[in-house]
């Protein structure tokens, strides 16, 4: 269970040697009910006075001669889908750059009247167009048009024009390229650049220059499959180190079978572990290499000369620590990782219009998560991951991170092959910078007759007497059926969770939920069947976990996980028991005893339907800290209309005072961990924020505390777009990790369609998500909608059928 799931707004990055992670099978009923807000203390316990989703293009990569579609699939392309590709570009950059439409208009004149073959045409236009922008994403994806131009012309252009030695004129015959060229439009590439001096600037700069290829002191290190560039193709690993300079090569010889006798692409990269600069070779677009037989470097293009390879750009994708892309449990890459890692952040000598190796990123940092991705991957380790926020290494968001993670066969990460849940915190906050962005927008009507149904947090049992419910409109009348018959109704005011007291459940009862908000009615919730607790527990109920085990003197509250449903005891120094019935799998609790003095000892029990747990471990108050902190609002700004606020940096069991700075303290509650979410201030200040009020609350743990002050209220249309983890392919909900607290949530498809309207931290969706599409987030307060959105592709996990865990 990731209780924090809620709270984390990042993602997380690999180096460029590519590891990557497997995934457990995403049950949708599970992921939603692994995400809750808070350990529960119902009213009556309260003490009187708490950048560019990159993946929408069709062509999301190439390199080492293959083209990667939105999936991150390979593919091979047909005259159709290179037509259709060109048409894409051709409309994205116009409406990108509507003053180059002006600029090159005579050139766009010339280049159709000259060239009668529409791909090579649109090819030589797309040159232009994308040259003319001089953005780095638009010069990678000059490298990858470029590729698609050579394919066609090697595969299907009959009259186009092949390479004469020493030139490359786009398949356009040379007289009409001249003619072009005196139009000033660029047609000629050098092609054969002997590479002779970037062989010296790599030397100059530390790096090893290996010796001919496929020839000692070269290790081939094996034959291995399913690596990221083709699936069904098979390659070669060779190493190469170099003691003066220090540092090491690697070569990937792909083939077409394990047997073949020529490679089809052959690249080469090699770092020097002192200065950390890289050097890039690769073959001639032109040329193969026959397997075994020693090639010199001299006879590859590396620098400079790549950028009209047409082959690919390298460090679109080889970013991170280090150059490589690394496969750590395959057995070619056994004992390889640290030998090839230099000391510092890698610095790639190559085209200063290729990407430049952007980053380290320091997202992570500050991301909570199960398991740290951030523990393997640092400097010293397995490596910093690069800035994936950055467009020009967009094909390193698709095929190297997404597949590592999400690439069923071809996932490498976590090393060894494990769960990615407990790491899934850290890949929401790197794909996120890869795929959503914040984007102003006129705001998008919304269907006045749709809300999203609540959600029951399950798991349910038999004999529980109370069930919580999330995803709530603020002020929503929300209703509980058990077997269709009506049982209770409340108003919401915490949208994240709303408990319910029920009449005793029973295993096979099915309980299901509505929301009625401004005369509309939602539909009812997904069913949720409640179990038999010894099902689950043959055994026998576990004893319950004092969770967090840091309880501070003068504290009030404490905190227990137990299973969902139970009655809920603790005990104070073994006397003095205080009880409680419970919804959720994480309880908050008055002990008979509060505040706490130094020494007390704390333990819990659960009981359901008469079967009774063993004592959890005991758990002692220690001193409370000498200074005590100012809590923090989170995100410190509040909003005219906003009704419940975010507390952080809160110390366990402490006591808080929130007030006004025209009213004074209103409000006291006393939470066991450090925030406390989706306070309701609104209710006993007497309304919503207006304009220029200020919240303050001040804490005390034995001594009081500074007091925080937000600043004056802003206008709600001035709330930035909330943010949601990535989404995935047949999801039914969106998970939200940023958002004013107590707003509404809308969610619309790329035809601003409404499929979702709730809040909290979950919304449920009127359909399943489909892998590609674009979905737009808005958050509005009142009826006050904010003018910034969040963009974000749907993305899809490839299952693993290597092992169950995938």
């Amino acid at each position: 269970m990731n209780l924090f799931a809620h709270r984390s707004t990042f993602v997380f990055l690999f180096s460029c040697l590519l590891i990557t992670l497997s995934i457990s099978a995403f049950a949708n009923r599970e992921i939603v009910n692994a995400i809750q807000e808070k350990p529960v203390l119902s009213a009556k316990d309260l003490k009187p006075s708490s950048t560019s989703g990159k993946s929408n293009d069709p062509l999301t990569g190439f390199g080492h001669g293959r083209f990667f579609g939105k999936n991150g699939t390979t593919f091979e392309p047909t005259p159709e889908s290179i037509y259709e590709v060109q048409n894409y570009y051709l409309t994205k950059s116009a409406s990108k750059n509507q003053k180059a439409l002006v600029t090159l208009k005579k050139k766009k004149t010339l280049i159709y009247e000259m060239v009668s073959d529409k791909i090579l045409a649109n090819a030589l236009y797309l040159d232009e167009l994308l040259t003319l922008s001089g953005k780095t994403e638009d010069v990678v994806l000059l490298g990858t048009l470029d590729g698609l131009r050579r394919y066609y012309i090697e595969h299907f252009a009959k009259l186009a024009f092949r390479n004469e030695a020493g030139i490359f004129s786009k398949g356009i015959h040379p007289d009409i390229a001249r003619k072009l060229e005196e139009g000033g439009i660029t047609v000629f590439l050098k092609t054969n650049a002997s590479g002779d001096e970037y062989i010296k600037e790599c030397k100059d700069a530390g790096v090893p220059i290996p010796p001919p290829m496929y020839a000692k002191p070269w290790e081939n290190r094996g034959v291995f499959s399913n690596e990221f560039i083709d699936e069904g193709s098979f390659a070669d690993l060779w190493f190469y180190e170099s003691r003066n300079p220090e540092g090491a090569c690697l070569a990937l010889p792909r083939y077409s079978s394990a047997s073949a006798k020529t490679a089809n692409v052959l690249g080469l990269i090699c770092v020097g572990k002192k200065t950390s600069k890289a050097c890039f070779w690769d073959n001639p677009n032109s040329e193969k290499f026959v397997r075994d037989v020693p090639v010199s470097i001299e006879k590859f293009l590396g620098g400079a000369a790549l950028a009209s390879n047409g082959q690919g750009t390298c460090t679109a994708c080889h970013a991170g620590e280090n150059p490589f892309v690394v496969h750590p449990d395959k057995a070619p890459f056994a004992g390889l990782s640290f030998k090839l890692m230099p000391d510092n952040w890698h610095d790639p000598l190559v085209h200063p219009s290729w990407p430049q190796n952007p980053g380290p990123t320091s997202v992570l940092n500050t991301i909570n998560s199960q398991n740290r991705c951030d523990s393997c991957h640092q400097q010293g380790g397995a490596g910093r991951f690069p800035d994936v926020s950055d467009a020009g290494i967009a094909q390193y968001c698709s095929v190297v991170l997404e597949q590592s993670v999400f690439g069923g066969a071809k996932r490498t990460m976590p090393q060894g092959l494990g769960s990615i849940w407990g790491y899934f915190d850290h890949i929401d906050a790197l794909l996120s910078l890869c795929y959503g962005k914040s984007v102003g927008l006129d705001p998008i009507p919304d269907d006045e007759k749709h809300i999203s149904p609540p959600i029951i947090i399950e798991p349910l049992y038999g004999c529980a007497t109370q069930l919580a419910v999330k995803g709530t409109l603020l002020d929503a009348k929300v209703s509980v059926f058990i077997n269709g018959a009506f049982i209770d109704a409340k108003i919401s005011r915490s949208p994240s969770l709303l408990e319910f007291d029920v009449p005793a459940l029973v295993p096979g009862d099915v309980v299901t939920a509505t929301q009625e908000f401004n005369g509309a009615l939602s539909d009812p919730s997904d069913p949720a069947t409640v179990r038999d607790h010894k099902v689950d527990f043959p055994t026998g109920l576990p004893k319950p976990d004092i969770d967090p085990k840091l309880i501070y003197q003068c504290g009030n509250t404490i905190a227990v996980k137990h299973v969902p449903g139970a009655k809920l005891t603790v005990f104070v120094n073994g006397t003095d028991p205080r009880s409680r019935n419970t919804s959720t799998g994480w309880s908050g609790i008055f002990p008979g005893k509060y505040p706490f003095d130094l020494g007390d000892k704390f333990t819990a029990s659960i009981e359901l339907c008469g079967d009774s747990s063993p004592l959890s471990d005991i758990q002692t108050a220690v001193a409370a800290p000498g200074t005590v902190n100012a809590p923090t609002f989170a995100p410190p700004q509040t909003y005219v209309g906003q009704e419940l606020i975010n507390i952080t940096d809160i110390l366990h069991g402490s006591w808080l005072e929130v007030g006004e700075s025209g009213t004074g303290g209103f409000g006291q509650f006393s939470t066991p961990i450090s925030w406390h979410n989706e306070y309701d201030f609104a209710t006993p200040l007497g309304g919503p924020l207006a304009a220029g009020q200020h919240l303050n609350v001040q804490q005390a743990l034995c001594d009081k505390g500074k007091p925080t002050e937000t600043p004056p209220a802003k206008g709600c249309e001035d709330i930035p777009a909330p943010r949601i983890r990535i989404p995935l392919e047949g999801e039914n909900y969106v998970v939200v990790t940023e958002a004013v607290a107590g707003a509404r949530i809308h969610v619309f498809d790329s035809s601003n369609i409404e499929l979702g309207d709730g809040s909290g931290n979950v919304i449920a969706l009127n359909r399943a998500l489909i892998f590609g599409e674009t979905i737009t987030v808005t958050q509005s307060i009142g009826k006050c909608k904010g003018k910034y959105g969040y963009n974000v592709k749907v993305r899809r996990i490839e299952r693993d059928k290597r092992n169950s865990k995938g």
